[in-house]
């Protein structure tokens, strides 16, 4: 086995179980399964057909589940399964194409399913209200405002825009509304728990 998940996260206020491996007993169909009201995370190394699974597949499951637990524990509610699912598989393409398990640095270039995006930082803003990140599409760029200085914030910052585009992409669906709410929730969940290292699986 060589994925090892921590025993424990905390998502918000909530501390989570990871029990892997788990076998299903009562749906043997699944593979993952999120618990609010146990405050549990249960991913199967099998396959619902009793097979190994992929380690890839694997941590795309402690994704899904994780966003799960966020659209919980955030008071979203608003996320289909559909869309956790597409997300989770974009997400994981993206944090192992970028980060190869180190933890986000900002300055570092950005591949976004195939689209190579460089980062501004310490934009100065002048013509737009409140700005405090853009992102220019046409020539792949993502500024950020000089007043973001906080690495966790420009991750924050930047994963709002990596949503956004993703979701344009591939036709996630998920309202812009809640976009900016689960990325900053999502990089508290991923820096608070120090989930960076899981994302070395290319198998």
């Amino acid at each position: 086995m060589a994925v090892k998940f921590p025993k424990k996260v905390r998502v918000n206020c909530f501390d989570y179980d990871i029990i892997y491996p788990y076998r299903f007993k009562e749906a043997e169909d699944r593979v993952a399964q999120h618990s609010y009201y146990n405050l549990e995370i249960r991913i199967s190394p099998e396959s619902p057909l009793r097979e190994k699974r992929r380690d890839s597949k694997i941590v795309v499951s402690l994704i899904h589940e994780l966003i799960h637990a966020i659209d919980y524990c955030y008071n979203f509610n608003t996320l289909e399964e559909e869309q956790v699912e597409s997300l989770a598989n974009v997400l994981f393409e993206f944090f192992t194409k970028n980060f190869n398990g180190k933890k986000w640095d900002v300055r570092d270039k950005l591949d976004i399913l195939g689209h190579k995006y460089s980062i501004e930082l310490g934009t100065e803003f002048e013509e737009i209200d409140d700005a405090a990140s853009f992102a220019e599409n046409n020539s792949c760029v993502i500024c950020l405002a000089s007043s973001i200085n906080k690495p966790s914030m420009q991750r924050a910052y930047l994963l709002y825009h990596v949503f956004v585009i993703l979701n344009r992409l591939v036709s996630i669906g998920i309202d812009e509304s809640i976009i900016d709410r689960l990325a900053f929730a999502f990089i508290d969940t991923m820096d608070r728990n120090n989930l960076w290292k899981f994302f070395t699986i290319k198998g």
